[in-house]
């Protein structure tokens, strides 16, 4: 990725500021997301997070006050993105209605059993065969209900 548009023209434009700012921000959040993902938060530094974005750290600190404000904003973002990429590919309005109902399902579920939260946070390291088990019936039943 370079600091340049193609314009629909085929000109290269430069970004403007406030572009390249959120560009840069932007490049910080796709490391993160790489480094996190292949090291965990704990051994996800600031000084490994700039070396994949290719940014100084004095940059990242222009764009966060420290590294917990960008561990704190990580998830959120990707689960942003997550909608994103999930409304691009839903397709028709009926389709859409359709997943606006299972996820308020699984909500009203999460109320009635409030407790499956913690056991799914926690079952990764202290029952990782169960925990591997529950994505693979939820990545199946996924399937399903796509086909």
């Amino acid at each position: 990725m370079t600091q340049s548009s193609q314009a629909a023209s085929g000109k290269v434009t430069k970004l403007n500021r406030v572009e390249r700012n959120a560009w840069t921000k932007r490049k910080i959040f796709d490391a993160a997301t790489k480094v996190v993902g292949k090291y965990g938060y704990a051994e996800a530094s600031v000084a490994r997070i700039t070396e994949e974005a290719g940014v100084a750290q004095g940059t990242f600190y222009n764009h966060f006050e420290n590294r917990q404000e960008l561990l704190d904003q990580l998830l959120p973002k990707i689960g942003t993105d997550m909608v994103y990429f999930i409304r691009e590919r839903t397709g028709t309005a009926q389709a859409a209605r359709q997943e606006i109902e299972r996820f308020s399902a699984f909500f009203d579920f999460i109320r009635e059993v409030p407790e499956f939260l913690r056991i799914l946070n926690e079952a990764e390291f202290f029952a990782p065969a169960g925990y591997q088990k529950h994505l693979e019936n939820v990545a199946s039943a996924y399937v399903r209900i796509l086909q």
